[in-house]
């Protein structure tokens, strides 16, 4: 049966074929065809900059790694599952290991005016766009 980040992927390859393709190769694309960990992203659009929330709780800054390299910007990770000392463990659900999320930057992005900032097992990509794209105001001079 075929699984993805632990749900059967039958039903869906039933109702639109044309999802499934694209979920697959982005699986695929991610060379694991199952993820031990995912990564929740949010994006958002500001006047002069996009935004890229992701939550990454329990994680270790050093552990983080934003890349922009050509029009791609990869963020990629390891959270490390640490052994309890004292006791032995009977059930885990949270996810370990790597993860690896890319995105094609758009042309309007100032590559050099990317960066980074990670609170509380939140990081926030701020991505700043070119001058050039920026909605410019024009003064109404009066005659």
């Amino acid at each position: 049966m075929n699984r993805l980040v632990g749900f059967p992927m039958n039903w869906m390859m039933k109702l639109d074929p044309d999802l499934w393709r694209s979920v697959k190769i982005a699986a695929d694309d991610s060379n694991e065809a199952c993820c031990s960990m995912s990564v929740q992203i949010d994006m958002y659009e500001k006047k002069d900059a996009f935004k890229i929330v992701a939550e990454l709780p329990g994680m270790e800054k050093d552990a983080i790694k934003v890349i922009v390299r050509d029009d791609i910007l990869t963020i990629s990770g390891e959270r490390l599952k640490k052994d309890e000392k004292d006791g032995r463990e009977i059930w885990s659900e949270r996810y370990f290991g790597g993860f690896s999320r890319r995105f094609r930057l758009p042309d309007s992005i100032d590559k050099s005016g990317v960066s980074a900032d990670y609170t509380n097992g939140v990081l926030e990509v701020t991505l700043a766009k070119k001058p050039e794209v920026l909605p410019k105001e024009i003064e109404v001079k009066v005659a």
